[in-house]
C-alpha cells in the first residue's frame, strides 16, 4: 500500500521522488533488521581485535588467501581419536556405527578469517604432491601465496610467535 501511495504522489525523477526512495528504503531495512533474530549472547561483537591477533603457538586452520607478506586463514579445530569422536557426537556429525571419517573431524566454530605477517625467515611449508604426504618442501613466501592461489583452502598448521607467523606445516587428509 505505501508503495501504491508513494508512485501516484512523486513524479518520476524529481527531488522529492528520490528522498521518497531513500525514506522507503531505511524503512524496509529497519523493518528487515528489527524482524531479524537477535545475535545470542556468546557473540562477541569484538570481531576487528581478533583478525590480526593470536595467541603465541601453533594454530591450524584452512588458507583462505596468501601474499608474500601475509597469510589469511580460517582457524579451526582439527580433532583425531577420542577427542574427534567426542565432537562429532556433539554435532550430531557421528557415522552410524559411531566413528568419524578416518578418525579425524574438523570443527570450525567461526567463519571469521585472520590476516597475520609473515616473519622474515618463516620456515613456510607446503606438500609438493597432495597426495604424498611426505612430499614436504619449504617454500618463499611468494612461492606460498602462489601455492594458495593453486590449492584454495589448503590444511594447515601455522606457528605464530609475537602475533607473526613463524613457519607452517600442511596437514595430509585423505
Amino acid at each position: 500500500r505505501r508503495a501504491a501511495i508513494y508512485r501516484s504522489a512523486v513524479m518520476p525523477g524529481s527531488a522529492p521522488r528520490r528522498l521518497a526512495t531513500r525514506i522507503l528504503f531505511a524503512i524496509t531495512i529497519s523493518a528487515f533488521f528489527a524482524a531479524a533474530p537477535a545475535m545470542p549472547a556468546t557473540v562477541s561483537t569484538r570481531v576487528a581485535a581478533a583478525v590480526t591477533q593470536l595467541p603465541d603457538g601453533t594454530h591450524t586452520g584452512f588458507i583462505a588467501s596468501a601474499t608474500a607478506k601475509t597469510i589469511s586463514f580460517d582457524k579451526v579445530d582439527f580433532l583425531t581419536g577420542p577427542a574427534a569422536v567426542d565432537a562429532a557426537r556433539a554435532a550430531g556429525d557421528l557415522e552410524p556405527d559411531g566413528s568419524v571419517v578416518n578418525d579425524y573431524y574438523i570443527r570450525n566454530v567461526n567463519p571469521l578469517i585472520r590476516t597475520l605477517s609473515i616473519a622474515p625467515r618463516a620456515k613456510l611449508r607446503v606438500l609438493a604432491n597432495l597426495g604424498q604426504p611426505n612430499s614436504v618442501h619449504v617454500v618463499t613466501p611468494a612461492a606460498f601465496a602462489a601455492y594458495a592461489r593453486q590449492y584454495p583452502k589448503f590444511l594447515t598448521t601455522l606457528h605464530v610467535v609475537g602475533g607473526r607467523i613463524v613457519g607452517t606445516e600442511p596437514i595430509f587428509v585423505p
